[in-house]
């Protein structure tokens, strides 16, 4: 079948057959438009929370490597402390 050959024997038929065409078409297109939003909003969401689970991860390693740090310092300030108090 031609398109171009049914589009004119759709413009030959009466306006009312025309526009069930006419909404018919555009639910089509809508379904598929929404289909098509709610897979990538999915997908984005996806994406997301593994950035999410990734970000918490590498939080998790900085809180530990500061809390070694802070331990560090704090013994360090106390032995400094005792030595010139020992002075």
């Amino acid at each position: 079948m031609n398109i171009q050959h049914k589009i004119e024997e759709i413009r030959q038929k009466p306006e009312y057959i025309r526009v069930r065409y006419f909404w018919v078409m555009m639910i089509i297109s809508m379904f598929f438009i929404l289909f098509l939003w709610i897979f990538s909003l999915k997908e984005n969401l996806s994406s997301i929370s593994i950035q999410n689970e990734s970000t918490s991860k590498i939080t998790e390693q900085i809180k530990e490597e500061f809390s070694g740090t802070q331990s560090l310092i704090t013994d360090s300030f106390q032995k400094s402390s005792e030595i010139l108090v020992e002075k």
